[in-house]
């Protein structure tokens, strides 16, 4: 993206490059050796509407013989920032400096033939950078964006003071500070609104389960007493009917049972099973006896037992499932 003001030094004369984005490009121009650099910065950019240098950084671009253009061959293998260092210490030895302190920048290029790394550097006059940064920054409406090289192979280098560095160093940390601040309050205050809605909510179900918490245990207690109730009509009707099988399977025994026969004992159960001990003149006649009047699979338990002395009868122990109408199986 093309800076919208572009200063240009040179040796003997400063211009100003104004790119608009819907206006025709602007050019100023002047010398500055009777005045000196700063001044003549200060007054070119007087000559530029004020509404111009508004919202627009400045790049500056400086030219030899300002700057120094060196490239660096034989170097050891050293990292991009080992580089500048080692520029920056032995700038005497890679530049022309007549007294002066520089300012300096280097880069590994691809430039380089076969295996043999090849750098290029630059360095400026340490108070003319300074000076060209004061003169910009005093006029209102102007900052400095960099100062890079106007040569093809050192576009990228940048020749900013390193205390201009450090300033701008913790200007970001300042301004990351603030967003980190206002992030971490945007965070605590959307917690603590998250958090109050929850307690909101929570409450807000507590109370809807106590309100709903006495009629649900009513409800509950309803359908447990409406179970018990079920069980006791159950039985009711259980009883009910096992009181039918008893009655039916009495009167079926007391029918059929044959003359000369008679029971010592009898069991009926609920579920029509009906158990009976006697004695009779004809034991074996009994059980088809018992079944024409009612009963079904009547069987003897165990042998038939001829009468002890001084008795009449054969003794027997008959087991039947019940009468015809009440069959369990």
């Amino acid at each position: 993206m093309t800076p919208r003001i572009v200063l240009r030094v040179e040796g003997e004369s400063v211009s100003l490059v104004v790119n608009g984005r819907y206006r025709p490009r602007e050019e100023y121009e002047v010398r500055y050796e009777a005045h000196g650099l700063y001044e003549g910065i200060r007054g070119l950019l007087a000559s530029v509407p004020k509404s111009r240098r508004h919202s627009a950084g400045i790049l500056v671009e400086l030219e030899p013989p300002v700057v120094q253009v060196r490239t660096l061959r034989g170097l050891p293998p050293l990292s991009a920032r080992e580089l500048r260092d080692t520029v920056a210490t032995n700038a005497r030895r890679f530049f022309r400096l007549n007294g002066t302190t520089v300012v300096t920048d280097a880069a590994w290029t691809a430039n380089g033939i076969g295996a043999v790394p090849e750098a290029v550097a630059a360095a400026a006059p340490l108070l003319a950078v300074k000076s060209i940064i004061s003169a910009l920054q005093s006029v209102d409406g102007c900052a400095v964006l960099d100062v890079r090289v106007d040569h093809p192979q050192a576009r990228f280098l940048s020749l900013l003071p390193p205390d201009e560095l450090q300033a701008r160093s913790r200007l970001a940390w300042r301004r990351l500070s603030r967003w980190g601040m206002a992030v971490g309050v945007l965070w605590v205050v959307a917690g603590g609104v998250a958090w109050g809605r929850t307690l909101r909510e929570r409450s807000r179900v507590e109370a809807e389960l106590a309100r709903v918490s006495g009629p649900a245990a009513s409800l509950v207690a309803v359908r447990r007493e409406m179970g018990r109730a079920a069980d006791l009509l159950a039985s009711l009707e259980q009883a009910e009917s096992a009181r039918h099988v008893v009655g039916a399977n009495l009167r079926i025994v007391a029918e059929a049972l044959p003359d000369g026969a008679y029971l010592t004992s009898i069991e009926l159960d609920r579920d029509s099973t009906v158990t009976l001990t006697g004695k009779a003149r004809d034991a074996m006649a009994v059980p088809a006896a018992l079944e024409r009047g009612g009963l079904q699979r009547t069987t003897f338990e165990g042998p038939v037992a001829q009468a002890v002395l001084g008795t009449e009868g054969q003794a027997f122990t008959l087991h039947s499932s019940g009468h015809k109408n009440h069959d369990p199986s």
